[in-house]
C-alpha cells in the first residue's frame, strides 16, 4: 500500500510538470502496484471495471449518496 501512495505522489508531480514521458512512466508504476495490491487481496481488475460501469453517468455526489 505504501508503494501505491508513493507512486500516486510521483504521478501527481509528473502531471503538474506536464512531461508526457514522465506521466506515462509514473502512471505505469501506479497501475502496476495497484494491480499487485488487488491481486494480494484476491480482487480481479474485472471487479474494478464492473464498479466503474456501475458508476457511469452518476455524479460524484449522487454516487456517494448511493453507497
Amino acid at each position: 500500500a505504501k508503494k501505491i501512495i508513493e507512486e500516486a505522489g510521483e504521478l501527481t508531480f509528473a502531471l503538474k510538470d506536464g512531461s508526457k514521458k514522465d506521466i506515462i512512466y509514473e502512471c505505469a508504476d501506479l497501475v502496476y502496484h495497484t494491480l499487485v495490491g488487488l491481486a494480494f487481496n484476491n480482487i480481479s481488475p474485472d471487479e474494478v471495471r464492473q464498479e466503474l460501469f456501475r458508476r457511469e453517468g452518476l455524479s460524484g455526489l449522487e454516487e456517494k449518496r448511493l453507497r
